[in-house]
Formats: structure tokens, C-alpha cells, sequence
């Protein structure tokens, strides 16, 4: 509990932390992250000639108002896998030749029956399972090889899809759990001892931002509803503004509030710029959130399209290798 200056104990959790001022150290466990590099701009150059063009104002990242259709502004991806090969706990291949690439700011959602590879993927993007052949890129750099301290440092957050066991320590309260994988930041008193007022402020701005119902920052996560929890472990994952959220089945057995709620986070956070990869086997989740949709099957990609061109029955019949059957025929 919040009190004295305390060592709070080592979990097996982790988090996203923001700490510009210690740069990441490679072997690190993936407790200590700190915050993502974002300079996405080239070195500039002069021509000394005169403009005979009109200059243009580029689009922003992401704006759903005024985009018009993914075709008409080429996207800048965020995450870009080429070719992504990777083996199961047997060895066997799980995730077959995968191409992909998600933009700034557009949520992709993917679908496919429970075992066609999408836990595997996600864990290859996260760093938790080693890729077998192809190549994993962040904003462009290779990231194929880098551990998961690593990658959460370079942008990559995550919520996992059991919050219970995966997601939070529930004897801990609100603010420690929204410290797990921050414990040695400098923000919050460098790792022997904590900043007590800043660990109670950290989880306050949640339960703001968040509408976390729970009377404080004190509260032990065991008190909260299930919908409660989901959302301290979506404000962890969100307050160091990542470039990328992977999100594993993140409204799974939330009632039809906490899920919208979920939702609009989502939502309001890729406004702002961020990536997300959705993964579900909820098919009604993915056509209301998802901006574009690739579906799975036998651990390939079976087909992906926009969500203004997808419809239950082609998603579905591609889920279950129908659509490439036909394609044979």
C-alpha cells in the first residue's frame, strides 16, 4: 500500500515507461522502458533553384474526417513485417510468410478462428517468441532481432489478453499497478526508493482519464469489476503516448459499457497518431473498430479490406478458407 517511501517487489508484469532522461540498455530486463524516439524526419536539404511547383501541405497522420479512402493517401507505416515466418511451442510453423504493414494512426484489426496464429504473430511483434525468417520494422528500423525491453523502449505497448493474470498484480492498488515496468524511472525516484507522491499522482491521471470507478488511488485492484481492471491496464499501456498498441482480445468478457468504453480509447488514442493492431475473434468487435481488416487462416493471411468494403459473410467465409477454395475453383 501507498505510505512510506517503499521498495515496491519485482512482478511479472510489464509496462510502458516514460524516462527520456536514461536511455535503454541492451540485456535489460522488461521492467525498465523508457520513452520511444520519434524522430521521423529526414536531414533536410537546400536547392538552390527557383519553385516552378506549387508547394502542398501534407495530409495529417490520421484524420477519419478528411480521408477519403486508404487508396487515395499512401499510408506511412508504422509497423511493416515482410515475409514474417514463425514456429509454435512444437516447432511446427505458426505464422506462415506474413506481409503486412500498418499505418500511423489506423487501427487494423485481425480476425480468424481461435489457432490460426494470431497469438503467435503478436508475441513475434512483442519479441516474446523468436521469428524464424522475414523481418519486423518500427518507423522503419529493424527490430526483427531486439529483445522486449527493447522494442517497448522503441514505442511497443501491449495489452494482454488475460488482465488477471498477465495484465495486474491485484494486491497491489491503482498507482502500483500503473508503476509495473517503471519501477527504476528516474520520474518516479530511480528505483531503490519511490517518489510516493508521483506514483499516487500516476494513478489519479488514470482513474481521470480512464473514468475508473474506484474511490482512489489506493485501491487494491482486487476491488475492482473486471471492466475497472481492463481499463488501469489500458491507461498503463497508453500514458507514454506509444507509437504502436498490439491489443489481444482487450474487451474479452467486459460488459457492453466497459466495452464501448474500450473502444472509444482506442479510438481517441489512434486520432492522435498511434498505431494499433487489433486481434479478436470477436468478428462484430473488428467491424466496429478496425479501420481495415486482414483475416487468418491456416497461419497465413487469407485476404485483408477496408471496412467500408466488409461484410460478416466474406470475412467469415475467409476465416474458414472458403474464399480461397473458391479462388481454386
Amino acid at each position: 500500500m501507498l505510505g512510506q517511501q517503499t521498495a515496491v517487489p519485482r512482478a511479472p508484469l510489464t509496462g510502458l515507461g516514460i524516462d527520456p532522461a536514461q536511455p535503454p540498455q541492451r540485456g535489460e530486463s522488461m521492467r525498465d522502458f523508457g520513452a520511444p524516439d520519434r524522430d521521423d524526419l529526414a536531414p533536410a536539404t537546400w536547392d538552390p533553384r527557383p519553385v516552378t511547383a506549387p508547394f502542398k501541405v501534407p495530409m495529417p497522420l490520421h484524420s477519419r474526417e478528411n480521408m477519403a479512402s486508404p487508396a487515395d493517401v499512401p499510408p506511412l507505416p508504422c509497423l511493416e513485417l515482410r515475409g514474417l515466418r514463425v514456429l509454435d511451442d512444437r516447432r511446427a510453423e505458426a505464422v506462415r510468410g506474413i506481409d503486412l504493414a500498418v499505418a500511423r494512426g489506423e487501427i487494423v484489426g485481425v480476425a480468424g478462428v481461435d489457432g490460426s496464429g494470431q497469438r503467435e504473430l503478436a508475441e513475434a511483434i512483442l519479441g516474446l517468441r523468436p521469428v524464424s525468417a522475414g523481418s519486423i520494422r518500427l518507423n522503419g528500423d529493424d527490430i526483427t532481432h531486439l529483445d522486449p525491453a527493447g522494442r517497448m523502449d522503441r514505442g511497443i505497448a501491449y495489452v494482454p489478453e488475460d488482465r488477471h493474470r498477465d495484465g495486474m498484480v491485484l494486491s497491489f492498488t491503482i498507482a502500483e499497478n500503473m508503476l509495473l515496468g517503471r519501477e527504476r524511472s528516474r520520474r518516479f525516484g530511480g528505483g531503490r526508493f519511490l517518489d510516493l507522491g508521483r506514483i499516487t499522482d500516476l494513478g489519479e491521471q488514470a482513474i481521470r482519464e480512464h473514468r475508473i470507478l474506484a474511490g482512489g488511488a489506493d485501491v487494491p485492484g482486487s476491488a475492482l469489476s473486471g471492466g475497472n481492471r481492463q481499463k488501469v491496464v489500458l491507461a498503463r499501456a497508453l500514458m507514454s503516448d506509444p507509437a504502436l498498441l498490439v491489443a489481444m482480445q482487450p474487451t474479452r468478457g467486459l460488459d457492453a459499457h466497459a466495452t464501448r468504453s474500450e473502444y472509444e480509447q482506442l479510438r481517441t488514442a489512434a486520432s492522435r497518431g498511434m498505431a494499433v493492431l487489433l486481434f479478436s475473434l470477436d468478428l462484430d468487435e473488428i467491424l466496429d473498430v478496425a479501420d481495415r481488416i486482414v483475416v487468418m487462416f491456416d497461419h497465413a493471411l487469407a485476404g485483408e479490406m477496408p471496412r467500408h468494403a466488409a461484410d460478416p459473410a466474406s470475412i467469415g467465409r475467409m476465416m474458414v478458407g472458403a474464399a480461397s477454395s473458391e479462388a481454386a475453383s
